[in-house]
This record gives structure tokens, sequence and C-alpha cells, in this order.
């Protein structure tokens, strides 16, 4: 019976619709442009003809076999309903298995104003301090990030202390931060910075890791695109090259190419003395018991499309287009350390239930806003919402912002495998739906996204699945964590809530859920009514396109 919902679905599928040959796009162009330094041709034109192959050929190969996965299936829990919250799980850091050398998620955007302090925990990096929408003329700003990793807490004192020197490019931070390789300039500005870096006390992690990078010679460059190809040439990284081919534009197929083949990030208008010519330090050179690096590290996770639409024909390519937004972020950061406007702690600790005085310590500065990363990931939330509680000002407001990467794994209904014992049907038709409909391409056009990628595209149909099934299904897990809140004796107040506009780019699924919220210690009687959350623009999209046609195929099909 499968195979014949699938037989029927992939015969519907449009047949003259290829995707661009970006291996051949980018051969030709290497020919009038250098090829990149060092960079193996033959593991690069596997990267790439694979990806290709993923694109045209396999499409449906990963997306039928999912549907039958044993990893994905939920089947054991029998009477659930589409749309149901599995039971609480014992959850756990990851962080102690291996380092990153940035955030894999765009930041949930937080508003500061002047005269303020303002809070993360478990920030990676400063990202979340590079987005948010700041009051023109503030002042008086206080930005305290906390995290217990050696790594991110070192690099992090590293890119704050590179900021606060107005002698050091900007062009030289961006490197350090987010490339795999440096021109020699950054490197001279990376050990001027470390050599006279003052190290918080009685922290020998971060002591002995810049010692370390004070003391070490720059990365072979050969080597290091070596390491850089080891995580991507081999089959499932196909994947991630596929996706190239739904760029509409050829000059950002390009661009993607040399990304996913150097993972260098650089000016492409910098002067050719400026050139990548070593490996990061901080990214390659591993002293002695260090974490391994994450192979999921991509710029493409970081990225928030919003921040980039509508990409006009004539406009930078994507990557540029990620160096001058974080460029501009970068000098505007500067300036406000620079004048005095803005001041940055770093804190190297662990929070916790039992972190009394931690927690006592952050709810004296009276944080307007605290950011949680993605640490509602890693706890059970009544617990969380005790520990937020606590962290908020006594006598203030305090706005909470977060996100969670991994909800879509509690909720019956975001995977393929969900859809079975007869729901096949349901199923096939809206794959169907999503590959030959019209509803996809209305949203892509809504949102703007067409101007830059073309849906369905030619990635895995079943990433574009969960998108869909997320943005139709997250309600009940936002619930839940709402009214986990009631443990504190609070009242919780959403104020938004969002998913971003769907970037296929990275092996992470574009379904992260954003939140941000309030406890207050009045009942919701006495509090008055409150407003609806805020929802984003890509919801706001999905519900005027996909969201009708998602739901009257759920009416006419109907099965719990």
């Amino acid at each position: 019976m499968e195979t014949t919902y699938m037989s029927r679905l992939l015969a519907n599928c449009p047949k003259g619709r290829s995707p661009p040959c970006f291996p051949m796009e980018f051969r030709q162009a290497c020919e009038n442009k250098s090829w990149p330094e060092r960079l193996e041709p033959e593991s690069a034109w596997e990267f790439l003809l694979n990806g290709y192959l993923a694109a045209t050929e396999l499409r449906w190969q990963r997306t039928i076999s999912g549907q039958h996965s044993p990893q994905s299936s939920r089947t054991c829990f029998d009477g659930l309903k589409i749309g149901d919250v599995l039971p609480e799980h014992l959850k756990q850091h990851d962080f102690h298995h291996f380092r990153t050398n940035f955030s894999n998620s765009p930041p949930n955007k937080m508003s500061i104003s002047a005269n303020s302090a303002y809070v993360a925990v478990g920030f990676n990096d400063l990202r979340v301090l590079l987005d948010a929408s700041i009051q023109e003329e503030a002042a008086n700003i206080r930005f305290v990030g906390i995290d217990l990793n050696d790594f991110a807490v070192a690099k992090t004192l590293v890119i704050a202390a590179m900021l606060k020197d107005a002698s050091i490019p900007v062009n030289h931070v961006l490197q350090v931060w987010y490339s795999s390789t440096w021109s020699k300039g950054t490197f001279s500005s990376f050990k001027r910075t470390v050599s006279a870096l003052e190290l918080p006390a009685q922290k020998p992690g971060i002591h002995q890791l810049v010692d370390f990078w004070k003391s070490t010679a720059a990365p072979d460059l050969t080597s290091c695109r070596q390491q850089w190809l080891q995580y991507f040439v081999n089959d499932a990284r196909k994947w991630d090259a596929c996706t190239i081919a739904s760029l509409v534009r050829p000059l950002d197929r390009l661009a993607a190419c040399r990304y996913f083949l150097t993972g260098e990030v650089c000016d492409e208008r910098e002067e050719s003395a400026d050139q990548l010519e070593v490996g990061s330090l901080t990214m390659w050179a591993l002293s002695f018991g260090s974490l391994p690096l994450h192979n999921a590290d991509s710029i493409f996770a970081t990225m928030s499309l919003e921040d980039y639409l509508p990409v006009p024909g004539q406009a930078d390519s994507i990557i540029q287009l990620f160096v001058n937004d974080i460029r501009k972020k970068l000098n505007s950061i500067r300036r406000l350390l620079l004048e005095g406007r803005l001041e940055i702690e770093i804190w190297q600790d662990e929070l916790t239930s039992d972190s009394c005085q931690l927690i006592s310590r952050i709810s004296a500065l009276s944080p307007a806003g605290i950011s949680w990363s993605n640490l509602l990931d890693y706890t059970d939330f009544a617990s969380f919402h005790s520990v937020a509680a606590r962290c908020s000002a006594p006598d203030s407001f305090t706005t909470h912002y977060a996100y969670s990467m991994e909800w879509v794994k509690d909720v019956y209904g975001i995977t393929l495998a969900d859809w079975c014992r007869g729901r096949q049907a349901l199923r096939a038709s809206l794959l169907a739906e999503l590959e030959t409909g019209k509803a996809l391409p209305a949203f892509a056009r809504k949102t703007q996204l067409s101007t830059l990628l073309a849906l369905p595209g030619f990635g895995c149909p079943s990433k574009m699945w969960m998108y869909v099934t997320a943005m139709h299904l997250h309600k009940s897990w936002v619930t839940r964590f709402v009214s986990k809140g009631s443990t504190t004796a609070q009242t919780v107040t959403l104020h938004s809530l969002g998913m971003c506009l769907p970037f296929m780019m990275h092996r992470r699924f574009p379904t992260n859920l954003f939140l941000q919220w309030s406890y207050s210690r009045e009942s919701s009687a006495e509090y008055g009514e409150s407003k609806p959350a805020r929802i984003s623009q890509a919801m706001q999209c999905y519900d005027a396109t996909l969201g009708e046609v998602v739901v009257h195929l759920l009416k006419t099909t109907h099965r719990p």
C-alpha cells in the first residue's frame, strides 16, 4: 500500500524541473578566478558531485526510507494523536562532548534600552548582543554573558578585547569569530590581543587555553583544508550540498560552493594584501585534552533570512551579505564600547537550580532581559521556570528570551514515520502538495524568500515536510511550556513566538522555536486580559498560504 501511494506521488512530480549543475558552474568560475589555495581538487569534486547527484536522482531516497526509520518512529506510544506532546524525559547537556566555534542558531532578538542590565546564560558567543535591537543613543548598558565552557568563555574574552581595540580592523574580528582560515594580519591581531588579555582569577581552564594560543604557531593552510573537507566528504553530507541547487542566483551558488569547500568567511572586496593564508588558530590548533570540533559549524545555521530579504538581483552574494551584516553590527558594538556606553562582562559559571549564589547575583543586577539560548532543551520545564523566575529582577520587569532546537522530537506527528497506521494516504497527499502544489511557491513569494531560494527546491523533501508539520503542530508544545510555569506560583505571559524562514543550507532543520515571556505574581484575572503573543513573519505567512492547505488536507483525509 505504501509503495502505491508513493509511486502515485512520484508519477505526478514535474518532469521538466531540473537543478542547475552547480559543480560545473564552480569549475568554470574557477577557470576565470583562481582555485581556492591549497584546496584538494579530488575531494572538492567528490563533495560537489555527490551533492548534485542528491539533488537530481536521490532527492526522494531519504524521504521514502525515512518513513520507515526505526530511529524516528514513535509507534510504541499507542494512543497518541497527531500533535500530542510526548512525556517529558531526562535531558542532559552535550557541551562536555565537543566544542563549537560559534552559535549554531540565529539568536532570539533582545530589545536593549538605556540604563539597564542584560544577561545571556549559555551564550556560546556574543551573537545575541550583535543582533539585539539597541535603543538609539542608549547609554549605561551592562551586558553579562555566563557560560561554563572554557573554549566559549576564552574565545569570547578575546573577541570582546579585539572589539575594544580600535586599531584592529573589524574584518580581523570577523575572521577570528567565523572563518576557518585567517589572513596574516588577523593572526597578528589575535596574537597581540591574547598577549595583553586580562583573565579572570581562579579559572585554570581559561588560562591554559589562552597560554596555548599565545605560544602556538599558525596552523598550516594545507592541513586545515584537509581537516575541513573531512567533515563534508562523506555520504551523509551530500544532503548539505544538494541544497546549493535551490539558490536562485548563480553568484549565490558559487559562493555557497566555496564556503562549503573551505569554510572561509571574509570580505570579498578586501585587498589581496590581506588574503587568507593560515588556518584559524582557535579552530584547528588543539591543546592537550581539547574537545573535538563539532562538525555542524556553519554560518548558514546562524543566518536569519528575514535580515536579508528581499535580495535584489544585483546584490552581493549570500556570503557577502552575511559579511556585510556582521561587519555593520560589529562596528555598532565597537562604537558603543569605545564611547563608554556599553560594558561587557563574561562570567564562567554553571547555572542550576542549586546555584543559589549565582541566581542571587543575577537577580541583584535587576536584569531587564535574560537570554537563555536553548537551555530549556536540557532541563525539565518546571525546573527551568523555577530558575528563570528566581533570576528575574525582584522589583521590576524582566523579559526572558529562549529558543528550543529539540522540541520537534517531543511532538508526535512532526516526523514522517509518525504518519503510518492508516495515515499513508494523507502523508502522500501532503508530500505531493509540497512538491507540486501552489501553496509553497505562494509562501515563498509572500515572504520574499523567492528572491533567494526556489521552493520546493532540490533538497530532501522530508526537510520541508518537517518544517511544515512543525509550523502546524507547535502549539501543544508551547502550551505545555507555559503551563509548567505555574510551579513558580507566578503567571507566565507569552509575548512573542516565532520560527525562522526555511533556510535548508545546513544539517539543522530550520525548526527552532523562539519564545519571549515574563513572570508576574498577579493572577491572570488580576492582571487583566493578556494580549495574544506576537508571531513571526514566517508564521504569519505560513498561516495565510501553506497553513490553509494543510488544514484542508487534514479535514478531507482525517485520521487522528
